[in-house]
């Protein structure tokens, strides 16, 4: 066996482990991450907020991408890929994908948003952060993911020959299309509005610090709420960055990649690049995976209002069951 094609195998089994062992951890990281996500965000105390909405909403999209796209990779390293020879379950699984990755990024594009509304010192602006409209442009990015996507039903099919799955887009056109439309509307757009509005956002902080801020050197009931409304949003903005910094991180190499391996489909290409070119889809194509399941780590680690808050959730759920037991004890002893 030749050198080219000791390497074409090694790369293969790599890819399969790597998919098998990286999934399951993804899988089960984003779906505790996610829950707790819900859980802490649901509260009475933070759901009011429309920030949490968009929060909230990221977090159920974000599950439905990972179990859309990961039971799927991990049943395909052991020969079970359903998608790979039914076409309605892959065109079904594929749309999944796609709608819910765009709207999970979307909706956190839509928070940083909310979030320099609510730093306006514009009243009209600030009444623009509401729950109401909040709920409004949720439902119009989920209309918009569905009609960018539909074409999906007709342009995907399953047992294609071609890299780099089986169940994959079926001519150029579509490829194309469905390329350019992952790099723009998934990862360039909704990056672009995160950091502007996130940097608008600092200045607008910035800007009502200055504004209220005595020259007397006297600390009134005003300057005080300005420095908690400053604390509060200036750890919502770190949070924001990071997670922003993390999402660019992991999805723009993959679109990267799908549109040289789109545009550069007609060029002859030998068996060992197409070997490289699968094996960096499937690494790339995980990291993806890994933004939908890092949202509730960031803000752990980032948040420390989200970090006392799910510490107060744990604390009151101990309280509760030492209570039930106490009151079983008692019974039980009567």
């Amino acid at each position: 066996m030749s050198d080219s094609e000791n390497l074409k195998l090694n790369l293969t089994i790599i890819a399969t482990q790597l998919t098998r062992y990286l999934s399951i951890f993804i899988l089960v990281c984003g779906t505790i991450g996610n829950v707790l996500n819900l859980i802490v965000l649901l509260q009475r105390s933070l759901r009011s907020n429309p920030c949490s909405i968009y929060f909230i909403s990221s977090s159920i999209s974000s599950l439905v991408a990972l179990y859309s796209g990961l039971i799927t990779r991990i049943l395909d390293t052991y020969g079970l890929d359903p998608t790979r020879n039914s076409s309605i379950q892959c065109k079904i699984r594929s749309f999944l994908l796609f709608w819910s990755f765009t709207i999970s990024t979307w909706l956190i594009a839509l928070a940083s948003v909310d979030r320099y509304l609510i730093s306006c010192q514009n009243v009209q602006r600030r009444r623009l952060s509401s729950l109401k409209i909040a709920y409004y442009l949720i439902a119009i990015v989920i209309v918009f993911s569905i009609l960018i996507y539909a074409e999906i039903f007709y342009c995907n099919d399953a047992n294609l020959l071609t890299p780099p799955l089986p169940c994959y887009t079926k001519n150029y056109p579509c490829r194309l299309y469905n390329d350019f439309t992952f790099a723009l509307i998934f990862v360039v757009i909704p990056c672009l509005l995160m950091c502007i509005f996130g940097y608008l956002t600092i200045l607008n902080i910035r800007k009502l610090h200055r504004s209220v801020v005595p020259t007397s050197g006297i600390r009134t009931k005003n300057s005080k709420d300005t420095r908690n409304i400053k604390k509060s949003d200036r750890q919502l903005i770190q949070m924001l960055l990071i997670q922003v910094l993390l999402l660019t991180m992991f999805t723009l190499p993959i679109a990267i990649q799908r549109l040289y391996a789109t545009l550069t489909i007609n060029t002859v290409k030998s068996q060992l690049s197409l070997t490289i070119e699968n094996f960096l889809f499937q690494l790339l194509l995980s990291f993806t995976f890994i933004s939908m399941s890092i949202p509730f780590y960031v803000y752990l680690l980032t948040g420390t209002i989200f970090r006392q808050r799910l510490i107060a959730l744990f604390h009151n759920l101990v309280a509760v069951h030492r209570v039930q037991l106490e009151t079983s004890t008692i019974y039980n002893n009567n």
